[in-house]
């Protein structure tokens, strides 16, 4: 069983992933020269918007039984990890956030787009393929 239901679901999804990288990379690259911290009360939003999302991936598991969806969806559970760590030092955890993790997050996020582009591919081909 497929994740989603129509085809515009899965380019929203690809659309999404293209904005978490551009996001990171625009992060990446102004995080040295920039010195301003979100505040308490946006880190707590941020921090209960991200383990909100954790919640809702965990059920898209059972539904699914797509494997390359499964691996994206884990793939999503290891960037929200990452997103919570990098919200710790707001909270007075010390988390050193440098480079190389903001490389490891960048490399996630690419990888999630790239596989949902072959998800999708697959599922336009496959409704090519057996139009209804």
């Amino acid at each position: 069983m497929a994740l989603f239901q129509t085809l515009k679901d899965y380019v929203f999804a690809f659309c999404l992933y293209v904005l978490f990288v551009a996001w990171n990379i625009h992060g990446a690259l102004t995080a040295h020269s920039s010195t301003h911290n979100s505040s308490l009360i946006v880190a707590s939003l941020s921090g209960i918007v991200i383990v909100y999302v954790l919640f809702q991936l965990m059920p898209l598991f059972k539904k699914t039984s797509a494997n390359l969806e499964k691996t994206i969806l884990g793939l999503t559970v290891g960037i929200c990890a990452l997103e919570l760590f990098k919200l710790l030092p707001r909270f007075g955890i010390p988390w050193k956030s440098n480079l190389l993790s903001q490389c490891i997050v960048i490399s996630i996020n690419c990888a999630a787009a790239l596989l949902a582009v072959v998800r999708m591919s697959q599922v336009v081909m496959s409704r090519q393929a057996c139009p209804k």
